[in-house]
């Protein structure tokens, strides 16, 4: 779906969310490849940002510190930076710790923490 912006045409971000009954754009999705994460790219989710109050990113795992560095330098207002994967044939999304603060604030992306290990049943005894 397009979304209008006045005396300046009609853009087509990814995802789209609607409020039907006021008919307008409520909350704006983009997702990047890899190779589509670049400076053109940023000035666009700044556009983006600014047509609505929610606007998030989706980038593949790996890349949230390349993205976060275009959101700073480019003031994008972003509400949630994810990442995606593939895993067992399913896309899988993680939402990216950045930390307190409101969406366009200068937030450090946390690492993720690792995986907690898995919890180990004790052995049943042999009954003799």
């Amino acid at each position: 779906m397009g979304v209008n912006i006045p005396g300046d045409g009609t853009v087509y971000p990814d995802v789209v969310v609607v409020n039907i009954r006021e008919g307008h754009a409520q909350k704006i999705g983009e997702v990047e490849a890899a190779g589509s994460i670049n400076e053109t790219s940023a000035a666009q989710w700044r556009r983006y940002s600014n047509l609505v109050r929610s606007f998030y990113l989706y980038v593949p795992e790996g890349f949230e510190q390349e993205a976060f560095r275009l959101i700073r330098t480019f003031a994008v207002r972003v509400t949630g930076l994810r990442t995606y994967r593939i895993e067992n044939s399913e896309v899988v999304f993680e939402k990216v710790d950045v930390g307190p603060g409101p969406p366009y604030s200068a937030w450090e992306i946390r690492p993720r923490p690792p995986p907690e290990p898995p919890i180990q049943r004790p052995e049943p005894e042999p009954d003799d």
